[in-house]
């Protein structure tokens, strides 16, 4: 539980730091390098995805802490009487769809970090001269 919580911020940042990195790499770019190789741009994209990455890692080994979680719950459960059958069988159908909708959402932003890049691809592309 205590790694939960530790990766939880990480998990967190990593989808929404990927824009704001590409904008300083710009920024920095424009105005403290002055130039339009794109280094900056380039060095800041590049870490916004091993962030991304270690946010996507992480978040599968949260998964796993939580399904530990739901093991040990339905356990106790049993253990100490605190639900019926019924009950118990309700909560494992509601731990699979908590679970898969924790799998939806790491599907999601990993979709959207690939449309952020291809769409910054598309931008470059173009505002780059024509060769015709």
């Amino acid at each position: 539980m205590a790694a939960r919580i530790r990766m939880t911020p990480v998990i967190y940042f990593g989808p929404l730091a990927f824009i704001p990195l590409i904008l300083i790499g710009l920024l920095l770019d424009l105005f403290v390098f002055r130039n339009v190789t794109g280094l900056g741009l380039m060095f800041f994209t590049l870490l916004g995805l091993i962030i991304y990455i270690i946010s996507f890692v992480m978040s599968v080994k949260v998964l796993k802490t939580e399904k530990k979680a739901q093991e040990m719950t339905l356990k106790i459960m049993k253990k100490e009487h605190l639900a019926t059958a019924e009950e118990i069988e309700m909560s494992k159908k509601l731990f699979q769809l908590y679970n898969i909708e924790y799998i939806n959402n790491m599907i999601i932003a990993l979709l959207e970090l690939v449309y952020r890049v291809l769409q910054i691809i598309a931008y470059f592309e173009s505002s780059l001269p024509s060769k015709d």
